[in-house]
């Protein structure tokens, strides 16, 4: 009989150290998604962020999450007009999607990339929901002009397309730190009646506007450029807006600068040539000055 020399070897499979790494990673990943309440934290931020801006009672029927690809769907959100400091009907979002990209810290809190369509269109950014400030990013975020001045004060509609590059941050009080950039190349302003003035169509082609908050509520416009040298309406302001949080529109305003005008343009408006030719003239630009409120500015001549 021979002797079975056979032997059974009892040692475990040798997996390298980078499966290893994988295998220990996935199963500290699940059990954090298993056993952390990752979801209600999460919904509590949301809940804290949309509540804390004044005037702005945002609202939302409820908070979906899926593990897949780590998102949240947030369902029929609701922005009250009074957010733009507008009145009538609400802004709303069928669903907002909230990609989970981890954490960021500053503020410390969740960071998601957002995903949504506004009026139709489509809109990403970048959220930090922080303890007590909630951070918004847009990065050449391109918007159509025609639903952007449905949020503008004053009722002032505007045509083109613009590219927006912000960084927002809200708390409890409402915005308190903001950095903008808007530039465009085929503004235009449609027929309509501004500042008593019964306009045709204006195509101002292009736009830029720079803007950053300082302390107390107070917004440096550092430039409002409009137009180019064949533009019906060319311009440069810079100043300071006292932000109104309540009501955009209240928001006392204080802008110096130039502006100047076609000579069809002022053959077609004779009256508004008659009204600047109260302001000192400089290389065919008017000097003017942009007091009272955003909502109804009232010129007057440079202080000096």
């Amino acid at each position: 009989m021979k002797e079975n020399t056979n032997e059974v070897n009892y040692d475990l499979p040798n997996l390298s150290k980078p499966r290893w790494t994988l295998y220990i990673a996935g199963v500290f990943f699940i059990s954090f998604l298993m056993y952390f309440p990752i979801s209600s934290q999460i919904e509590s931020f949301i809940k804290r962020a949309v509540g804390s801006a004044p005037g702005c009672p945002i609202s939302y029927t409820n908070i979906d999450f899926e593990l897949f690809m780590p998102k949240v769907i947030v369902n029929n959100v609701n922005l009250p007009a009074s957010c733009f400091g507008n009145s009538g009907a609400p802004i709303v979002l069928d669903n907002l999607l909230l990609h989970i990209r981890g954490l960021n810290f500053s503020p410390i809190g969740p960071h998601f990339k957002v995903e949504t369509q506004l009026l139709g269109n489509p809109l990403e950014a970048f959220v930090t929901v922080g303890l007590s400030t909630m951070a918004i990013n847009l990065d050449k975020t391109k918007l159509a002009l025609s639903e952007v001045s449905k949020f503008l004060p004053a009722g002032v509609k505007l045509n083109g397309d613009v590219q927006v590059d912000a960084l927002v941050k809200a708390g409890q009080n409402g915005i308190n730190d903001l950095n903008l950039k808007a530039a465009s190349k085929n503004f235009i302003i449609p027929a309509q009646n501004i500042m008593g003035f019964a306009l045709s169509t204006l195509n101002i082609k292009s736009l830029l506007l720079k803007a950053k908050m300082e302390s107390n509520n107070m917004v440096r416009l550092t430039d409002l450029i409009l137009g180019d040298d064949n533009s019906p309406i060319r311009g440069n302001l810079k100043g300071t807006i006292r932000l109104n949080q309540r009501n955009i529109n209240a928001s006392p305003i204080d802008l110096v600068g130039e502006v100047a005008f076609s000579q069809d343009f002022l053959d077609k408006y004779a009256i508004i040539g008659m009204v600047m030719n109260q302001f000192d003239k400089k290389d065919d630009f008017y000097q003017i000055q942009l007091k009272g409120a955003l909502g109804s500015p009232i010129p007057s001549s440079p202080s000096k």
